[in-house]
């Protein structure tokens, strides 16, 4: 049997032959790992060895807004899309789907809404120029 160890296929790198004419192989892009027959790994056939996340334009490494793309997360996938495991620039990981990251709609693991209110409630105190810390409320309502 040929030895297909380190054979690029599509998406895939071949790194392990595991028994009974079986691959297993990784997706250099997302880091998912699936497993191939020998008579159906063909590097000549167009789109062979095309992951899922090539679909989604995502690789690892990439940033969107405070979040770098770390790897795929097989553990939040439901058939509601593709996630990927992220780290904030605040050092949180978290998980988040490819549309909600290439929308813009989710920009960090939360911190960005939290910092956001903070500079707010700063910009306000410097308009009315008012101090309320200390200060005494009777109602609220």
């Amino acid at each position: 049997m040929k030895n297909l160890k380190g054979l690029q296929y599509g998406d895939y790198l071949i790194e392990d032959y595991i028994g009974k004419g079986t691959w297993r192989a990784k997706c250099q892009k997302c880091g998912l790992e699936r497993t191939y027959k020998t008579a159906n790994i063909k590097p000549e056939r167009e789109n062979g060895g095309q992951c899922p996340c090539s679909k989604s334009g995502i690789k690892i490494g990439d940033k969107f807004a405070r979040l770098t793309v770390l790897s795929r997360d097989l553990t939040k996938e439901t058939g509601d899309g593709i996630f990927w495991s992220c780290v904030c620039d605040c050092g949180c990981l978290t998980s988040v789907r490819t549309k909600d990251l290439k929308s813009g709609n989710t920009k960090s693991c939360g911190c960005y809404n939290k910092d956001k209110a903070i500079e707010n409630i700063r910009q306000w105190n410097e308009k009315n120029n008012e101090d309320l810390v200390g200060q005494i409320f009777t109602k609220l309502m």
